[in-house]
């Protein structure tokens, strides 16, 4: 049975939310109490450099997620 686009996209959404979880388990490993601080200085400095481009991000993603099947 195929699993339709919208249980496909929550399901990686989970998947990357673990992700994020793990690492920030390895940044609070190293920095601490002030991972939540250097990331939001990192987050910041990245945006101040190079501003998000909504649009062509979404663009990019659309097209690469035609043919992409999720799985966990």
């Amino acid at each position: 049975m195929k699993k339709s686009k919208e249980v496909q996209l929550a399901e990686r959404i989970i998947q990357l939310d673990l992700l994020r979880d793990e690492l920030y388990e390895q940044l609070l490993m190293t920095y601490g109490w002030r991972a939540q601080e250097f990331l939001r200085a990192v987050q910041n400095s990245q945006f101040l450099d190079h501003p998000p481009n909504k649009m062509k991000a979404t663009e990019a993603h659309n097209e690469e997620s035609k043919n992409e099947v999720y799985s966990i």
